[in-house]
């Protein structure tokens, strides 16, 4: 029987496949970097992570990532604060405190933008090796912070103590326009304050700003809720005119009075009537002008109402007082832009 022979040749490339598998590692699944299992401590830094899934947009996927880092280390250091804090308007105002004052301090709060924390930077960017997930470290420098926005906080007070000069006779519009600029200060310092809290490893030393200019805002709102306003009936109805006044007291604003006016209100109206079947509908637009004592104008503005009845006469009434009560109401809500 002839037998075969196995040449020792053939069994290189059996022995080569065998040693490759055996250098080969088992898939142990995507393997990510270790700040993102483990968020880094350290004294000096604050950190963040965050992470985006990779849809072929490798840009879009770090801006998203990065701005989740940057909420979880906004979000790290809040837990950090302990107790609760108010916004400066709510530590200073009374319950006493009208509307118009009420507004007029938020409408100032709501102009000014938000602090941001410039020692916040991209620390690393790592991608999984499966290439789906992007991971941002996002890293605050606190010490850093910390000294920046403690020297804005000091010049924020002493261009603050510059508005506690004697105004002894000044006038109620002018004590609002001369310390409007000191409240926009207060307000940006509330945001200072706010970020000190959370960057800094110690508590605030100083009281905050709406606590030691209290002073200011207080008149300030002494001025507001006492601002004497009067009416100028000549182009508007007695209806217009009493809906006018209850609009406005409604808004915590003083019509009336002795002595010389803050303000004066006057405008003109245009009243339609208008049947459709039984049924009687009254248009009514009115315009209003807001000078001060001297006669200049500050503002104006229209607004239209329409009321329907049966009868022509009660649909002239309702809306007519509607037209002088909602002209009330607009004037209260938008009186700072007329100061």
């Amino acid at each position: 029987m002839k037998r075969s022979r196995f040449h020792p040749l053939l069994l290189l490339p059996l022995l080569t496949a065998l040693l490759a598998c055996a250098a080969t590692p088992e898939e142990s699944g995507p393997t990510v970097p270790d700040w993102v299992l483990a968020t880094p401590h350290d004294m000096r830094y604050a950190y963040g992570v965050g992470s985006a899934p990779l849809r072929g947009d490798r840009a879009e996927a770090r801006r998203v990532a990065t701005e989740r880092a940057r909420s979880d280390l906004i979000q790290s250091l809040r837990v950090e604060v302990s107790g609760e804090t108010r916004s400066w308007i709510e530590r200073v105002r009374q319950e006493d405190d009208g509307p118009v004052t009420r507004g007029f301090f938020q409408e100032v709060r709501t102009r000014i933008p938000p602090t941001t924390l410039d020692e916040m930077s991209v620390a690393d960017i790592a991608i999984d090796p499966n290439q789906d997930t992007l991971y941002a470290l996002v890293r605050l420098d606190r010490p850093m912070a910390t000294l920046r926005l403690s020297g804005e906080l000091n010049q924020l007070r002493n261009r603050l103590d510059d508005y506690r000069r004697d105004a002894a006779g000044e006038g109620r519009l002018d004590t609002i326009r001369r310390l409007r600029p000191a409240l926009e200060l207060i307000a940006r310092g509330g945001e200072i304050e706010d970020q000190l809290r959370l960057v800094s490893t110690q508590p605030l030393n100083r009281p905050p700003l709406a606590d030691s200019h209290a002073d200011i805002l207080r008149r300030l709102s002494d001025a507001l809720d006492s601002l004497h306003i009067e009416l100028d009936g000549s182009g508007m109805s007695e209806r217009v005119l009493g809906g006018l006044r209850r609009g406005l007291l409604e808004q915590g604003l003083r019509v009336g009075g002795t002595g010389e006016p803050d303000l004066v209100i006057g405008g003109s109206l245009d009243l339609r009537l208008v049947q459709r079947g039984p049924d009687h509908f009254a248009f009514a637009e009115g315009r209003v002008e807001v000078r001060n004592a001297e006669g200049r104008l500050l503002g104006q503005f229209e607004h239209r109402v329409r009321e329907g009845s049966t009868d022509p006469g009660l649909a002239e009434d309702r809306v007519l007082a509607r037209l002088g009560q909602s002209l009330g109401q607009a004037l209260g809500e938008q009186l700072i832009h007329f100061l």
